[in-house]
């Protein structure tokens, strides 16, 4: 009896191994869940600007304005009268305030900027006398948004982790009339080898008698305080002719302003003619460069673009012309450039203009006395300026001087 039982466990045993090197070599099938793996993102730069956050955005209208926002409108109100920076720093403290509101609740993503505005404006009681802000104006960019009061102010503004930030105002630097803020455009310039944004506005003062009239461009950054920017450069006393304002266009690396200014004396135009002001950021020094501002032509005039660049290439130290002259002629032409520029241009100048292919010109300035119509001292015969078009942009490549009055 023992040993049957004996055998019946071994047999047990034994069977049980089996159904284990069995199911051990034929395993049953079953679904295994990959974990999903993201393609890899490219590395940031280091000396890239990091990316504003987004907002979680959330449904319904924006909430009115709390105690803190109207605390701070109000004490822009109380020196609305004053004069100096005072009023311009407060009403863009208290923009601030509501923005940073109107942020962190996530409201006011995506929306268009005259809601945005709107928004803003809800500050200021309906039918208040006088109202503060009024003549509010903002414009959205890429990496900002730029808030300002018609004159007095202009401020950058920022989304950061703990809300907005306001790194640059810009506003009346006295009570004077030129120390007055009169903003003609205003933009956002942010190199990417650049670690901050910089603020970048043309103005000129209120005074309603003319159009002609000083103007200012300045670039900002970030300094001690958001009131008191670092100064980066700046073109005081452009003159100009202000009514028609001026156009700030700033690139990944290059910043320009265009404006009107009094035409020279090879220019076709009548009275004024645009001008170019241009930048390129170093990222070295971490300053702005100064480069040749090539001026677009005048609609009203063929010759235009062309006499603007003979001008322009005279009138300006060779470190700028150089550029504006082609590659394979800047060391020949640097003595001529020298010697031209160095001439006191007096009496009357004409051009003629003349093709010699699709990209090749041919621009012939003469100068003559007014009274007398007699040759100029100081040009007294025609020069030829050699043009050609390299990169969508016109060059000097040679300048011939007339040997005789009809001849070359």
């Amino acid at each position: 009896m023992k040993l049957a039982l004996f055998a019946f466990a071994a047999c047990l045993v034994i069977s049980a191994c089996q159904d284990t090197r069995r199911s051990a070599a034929t395993p049953e099938p079953r679904t295994v869940e990959r974990p999903k793996i993201e393609p890899p993102k490219p590395p940031r730069r280091a000396d890239a600007p990091a990316p504003a956050p987004v907002p979680l955005a959330k449904g319904g209208p924006c909430p009115p304005p709390g105690e803190p926002e109207l605390l701070a409108f109000r004490t822009a109100r109380k020196f609305a009268a004053s004069t100096g920076p005072a009023p311009g720093r407060l009403r863009a403290e208290a923009v601030r305030a509501r923005l940073a509101q109107v942020v962190a609740h996530g409201c006011a993503r995506g929306a268009a900027d005259t809601k945005l505005l709107e928004v803003l404006r809800e500050l200021e009681p309906e039918n208040a006398d006088p109202a503060v802000l009024e003549s509010l104006w903002l414009a959205r960019r890429k990496r900002g948004l730029l808030v300002g009061g018609g004159s007095g102010w202009v401020a950058l503004f920022r989304e950061v982790d703990n809300g907005v930030e306001m790194p640059i105002v810009v506003n009346d630097e006295g009570t004077a009339m030129e120390q007055q803020l009169l903003v003609l455009d205003a933009d956002i310039f942010w190199p990417r080898s650049a670690p901050e944004p910089m603020l970048v506005v043309s103005n000129t003062h209120p005074w309603t008698a003319s159009c002609w009239r000083t103007m200012r461009f300045r670039v900002f950054r970030a300094g001690s305080h958001a009131h008191h920017p670092a100064l980066v450069t700046e073109r005081n006393s452009l003159g100009g002719y202000w009514c028609n304002g001026s156009k700030i266009t700033a690139t990944d690396e290059q910043l320009s302003v265009q404006y009107e200014d009094w035409k020279g004396k090879i220019s076709p135009a009548a009275v004024q003619r645009t001008y170019v002001a241009a930048f390129r950021y170093d990222a070295k020094t971490k300053q702005l460069r100064e480069t040749f501002g090539f001026a677009p032509g005048d609609a009203d005039f063929a010759s235009s673009v062309f006499a603007y660049l003979v001008e322009d290439w005279l009138k300006r130290d060779w470190a700028l012309s150089i550029e504006a002259t082609m590659s394979d002629a800047q060391r020949r032409l640097e003595p001529v450039h020298r010697s031209l520029h160095a001439r006191e241009l007096e009496g009357e100048f004409n051009v003629e203009l003349h093709s010699e292919g699709a990209d090749a010109r041919r621009l012939t300035v003469f100068c003559s006395l007014a009274d007398s119509q007699a040759p100029c001292t100081t040009w007294p015969v025609p020069i030829d300026f050699h043009l050609r078009r390299s990169k969508n942009l016109w060059r000097v490549s040679d300048v011939r001087e007339w040997k005789k009055r009809n001849g070359r």
